[in-house]
């Protein structure tokens, strides 16, 4: 009974959604996509992770990026806090966490968050199909490639995104490049780190 309530639920929401999705953009490939009005209400599943992933962009650090960070602190936990090379390895820890809060771009969460809020026309907007979002995100990197950050947001105009069409087109490459780098430095600091407890 209750899983007959569920879908009965869950085929209205997608009858009311079907339809009434707004434009956004055509993709270089030919792809169209669309969000949801202002008086729309997303589903609680994307409108969930949205708010995680925000709170990942507020602390400057992705999912993936904090798991790595957190199993080498445990990794020197459990190797003894008196040895100086695994207390130093936490402060280091600590200290990167530190230095990430204050980063405002971060190119994977953001194009997530983008992916959250954008809905392909091949996609159902209740479901969230992991392949289909690595496909956008996909879209949305090539996307950024031939044009520019700042015109794939501005293109998008998603309402917790609109922050980055406010600053310059080159600020705002800038501060993307920036990002780009210290992804790239941090995970190959953590690589490194993770060897040092195998």
């Amino acid at each position: 009974m209750l899983k007959l309530l569920r879908n009965f639920r869950a085929n209205k929401a997608q009858k009311e959604y079907k339809g009434k999705l707004k434009y956004l953009f055509t993709a270089s490939n030919g792809e169209m996509f669309y969000t949801f009005p202002s008086d729309l209400a997303q589903p609680l599943n994307r409108f969930a992770k949205v708010q995680y992933l925000l709170e990942r962009l507020n602390s400057g650090l992705s999912g993936e990026e904090l798991e790595k960070i957190t199993t080498i602190m445990k990794a020197a936990i459990h190797g003894g806090l008196k040895d100086p090379k695994n207390s130093a390895q936490i402060a280091a820890c600590v200290s990167l966490i530190e230095m990430r809060k204050g980063d405002v771009i971060h190119k994977d969460i953001l194009l997530n968050i983008a992916a959250m809020l954008i809905i392909g026309e091949k996609e159902d907007s209740m479901i969230i199909s992991d392949d289909y979002h690595q496909h956008k995100l996909d879209i949305f990197s090539k996307e950024i490639e031939t044009t520019s950050p700042h015109s794939f947001f501005l293109r998008t105009s998603l309402h917790p995104l609109l922050g980055l069409t406010r600053i310059s087109e080159q600020e705002l490459q800038m501060l993307w490049e920036e990002n780009l780098n210290k992804q790239k430095q941090l995970k190959q600091m953590l690589d490194n780190w993770m060897l040092m407890f195998e």
